[in-house]
């Protein structure tokens, strides 16, 4: 399935993007959860979301199922949001259930390490996407306030020493999640953001900046914790590369929309002065 949704040469995810005109990022293959990120106005969110729903349902048809099995999506949403998907005594939930047709499943607690609940979504194509437009027009209406700490799969750590905790979080543009494992979605609000188009989606770029070896652990943060801040609050991917030829640097890869990235590289670069900082108090 994963292979599906990348294409030869990252042919079918880079379409996915150029047709819903949607940012999406997505993590590594070093765990068996990985997770897409989809970011952009509601009705890009949505288009990406129908196209990744028929890709995946034409390769069950192109395998020739003899059986119909109903996709499922887990959807990592915001804990200080659920309350509005539920409604009062459930009553916004039940709707979406009846008005849907997909099986909704909430998670009661957040997923560990993180600030997000596991949203279970089951069922046809069709039911699947008008469940997921109407989840989206609530996160819109009901917006998530105060700082989101992501969820990233614990198992992404077993198997790599602390030097490497960087690499659970860094996440590359190929690689994609199968039909049954985590998706986040973000949506942007834009009666309250009306800015050009140009602005917030066409205009993705990618810079590079180099940071002082010394406190790239500082940045990253402890399992990963401070780069996670700021990818989260930037709304940017962001890529640590190894120090290469004793440098003493290591280049920092930005990618997002102009807003997004620069507001990365001040993230960024006040954490580095942070450290130095601390660094020149304890001398």
């Amino acid at each position: 399935e994963a292979g599906t949704l990348i294409g030869k040469g990252g042919v079918t995810i880079q379409n996915l993007r150029k047709s819903s005109d949607a940012i999406i990022n997505i993590s590594d293959n070093a765990s068996r959860e990985r997770v897409v990120s989809v970011t952009g106005g509601v009705n890009n969110i949505i288009c990406a979301f129908k196209l990744i729903v028929q890709t995946l349902e034409e390769n069950l048809l192109n395998n020739d199922r003899s059986s119909y099995t109903p996709l499922t999506f887990q959807l990592l949403v915001p804990s200080g949001q659920c309350g509005s998907l539920i409604g009062s005594g459930g009553s916004k939930i039940k709707l979406i259930r009846e008005k849907s047709g997909a099986h909704i499943q909430i998670g009661t607690d957040p997923l560990p390490m993180s600030s997000e609940r596991m949203i279970t979504l089951s069922g046809k194509p069709a039911n699947i996407n008008s469940c997921m437009k109407s989840l989206c027009e609530i996160m819109v209406e009901y917006p998530v306030r105060g700082h989101v700490d992501p969820y990233y799969p614990q198992n992404y750590m077993s198997s790599r020493s602390s030097r490497s905790e960087r690499d659970y979080y860094e996440r590359d543009y190929y690689d994609v999640p199968r039909s049954r494992e985590p998706l986040r979605y973000s949506s942007r609000n834009a009666s309250s953001r009306r800015r050009k188009r140009s602005e917030d989606y066409d205009e993705y770029m990618t810079e590079t900046m180099s940071i002082p070896s010394r406190y790239a652990g500082g940045v990253i943060g402890k399992r990963g914790v401070k780069i996670s801040e700021i990818r989260n609050k930037s709304g940017a991917a962001i890529k640590i590369a190894d120090e290469t030829g004793g440098s003493g640097e290591r280049i920092v890869t930005i990618s997002g929309n102009p807003e997004a990235v620069g507001m990365a590289q001040f993230l960024i670069k006040t954490r580095v002065k942070y450290e130095e900082k601390r660094s020149s108090e304890k001398d």
